[in-house]
């Protein structure tokens, strides 16, 4: 281990001994800029840091854009428009596509690899991050790679033992994962193509243009929503809204949780406790094995979910439900009967009621969001002029702005009219900003660090 990590401080000089080196580099007038703060496997940005991307491939193309954004526990993705996909971050269990074969168990540094598009075809516009397991596909195809942990099936590769997946040269040629194709074979062409994926920290959930919704991996805590605790290796297709004809619109796969935005209303299923679901928690209902009907004040357009928390957002504002010890409660707070207080002074905390499952509203945003992102235990939110704001825990950096946490407010990071998309990951947080001449350079002080 010391030799690895003598190997890294010598081609990353950031990671020398527990030093961060914050050299500074010209910003660009063309591509892509991506900011980074927080904590990112072992690598700690206190505030927003520019990454200089040093590996092959990226940005050849000037004029190549972000067009989406992703973050997973320890590692992160980016999407770009010509369809590539840039991994950094944790890659131990072959999340981020690189060889296993690669550094400490599978590439323990938080090196970045752009995977090109081989052909055409195979370009991509989506992506999705669980834990430690990675999906890219294109809306509207049947086009899907997979990478990472599979030790609860959360791939759906219909696999009887664990394996992780990474990108192995010899065996498909520097392409992103592995191709989905046998797993399409189950599911009747009548179905379409994907419309969103989304994936939790164990679990995955799949929506097609059809309407139908699969999910798969660990279903321990009711979280795949199929009425049992049964784990599916496989997608496995939920008969719940069919049957009630109920159309499902969008899908968000937390952690032990799933929500479904539906046309009416949304719905969740899984664990119950420190509000996570939206729904009230007791000991004779800790989970909710079927979707279940969420009791809100408004009808939410954007949704998302992290840890042990989720955010609803509309034009009308944003709100969150459920929270966690890091949040600034007591572990007691999943009791539905329970007081809720201050983990520091254990007085009441001003911001939270003994029903952590009721809708909390965030201050009114300054203009519309167009996207929110759930970390583990901090809230992202992107507004139509290029805002980034942030609530919750702080104290690792995630928030990039020196507060140690924001709860029951929000606060604005970072404001760039050109901000493309933003992710929240498990302690930190990424923005990523289209470059073009004339683009208004509000980050060409920030330090930079090259992965």
């Amino acid at each position: 281990m010391q030799a690895t990590r003598a190997a890294l401080a010598h081609s990353a000089p950031w990671m020398k001994g527990s030093k961060f080196v914050k050299p500074r580099a010209a910003a660009p007038q063309h591509g892509i800029e991506l900011l980074l703060t927080g904590t990112l496997h072992g690598v700690r940005c206190p505030g927003w840091t520019r990454l200089k991307i040093t590996c092959k491939g990226f940005l050849e193309d000037p004029a190549d854009r972000a067009v989406a954004a992703a973050c997973g526990m320890n590692h992160a993705a980016v999407v770009t428009a010509s369809g590539g996909v840039l991994t950094f971050g944790d890659n131990r269990q072959g999340q981020c596509g690189r060889p296993l074969a690669h550094g400490v168990y599978g590439g323990g540094d938080a090196t970045a690899m752009y995977f090109p598009p081989r052909a055409a075809g195979e370009e991509v516009d989506a992506v999705a991050l669980g834990a430690r397991h990675t999906f890219v596909y294109r809306k509207g195809s049947r086009q899907v790679r997979v990478a990472g942990q599979n030790e609860f099936h959360q791939l759906g590769l219909g696999l009887d033992y664990h394996h992780d997946i990474a990108d192995v040269a010899d065996e498909w040629g520097h392409r992103f994962g592995l191709d989905w194709e046998r797993v399409w074979e189950a599911i009747p062409e009548e179905e379409g193509g994907v419309v969103k994926i989304s994936t939790g920290a164990t679990h995955t959930l799949m929506l097609l243009e059809s309407g139908a919704v699969y999910a798969f991996g660990c279903a321990l805590d009711g979280a795949l929503g199929t009425g049992n605790t049964l784990a599916r290796n496989t997608p496995f297709r939920l008969k719940f809204f069919a049957a009630q004809g109920i159309a499902v619109t969008d899908v968000v796969a937390g952690h032990a949780c799933s929500f479904f935005l539906t046309d009416n209303g949304v719905y969740g299923c899984g664990k119950r406790d420190e509000g996570r679901l939206g729904l009230p928690w007791t000991r004779q209902k800790p989970v909710s094995l079927l979707p279940t009907k969420i009791p809100l004040p408004t009808d939410p357009v954007l949704l998302d979910g992290g840890l042990a928390h989720g955010v609803l957002a509309n034009e009308n504002g944003w709100w969150i439900i459920g929270g966690s010890q890091k949040l600034g409660l007591s572990s007691l707070m999943c009791k539905d009967t329970a007081d809720i207080v201050h983990r520091k002074s254990n007085t009441p905390h001003p911001h939270y009621t003994s029903q952590p499952h009721i809708p909390r509203p965030l201050p009114p945003p300054p203009s519309p969001l167009v996207s929110v992102a759930c970390g583990s235990h901090h809230t992202l939110a992107l507004t139509t002029d290029g805002r980034v704001l942030g609530s919750g825990f702080g104290a690792d950096g995630q928030l990039g702005n020196g507060l140690p946490d924001a709860i029951g407010a929000s606060h604005e990071l970072l404001r760039n009219p050109s901000t493309a998309a933003v992710a929240a990951g498990g302690n930190f947080s990424v923005v990523a900003i289209n470059v073009d001449e004339g683009t208004s350079d509000t980050w060409s002080h920030l330090p930079s660090l090259a992965i």
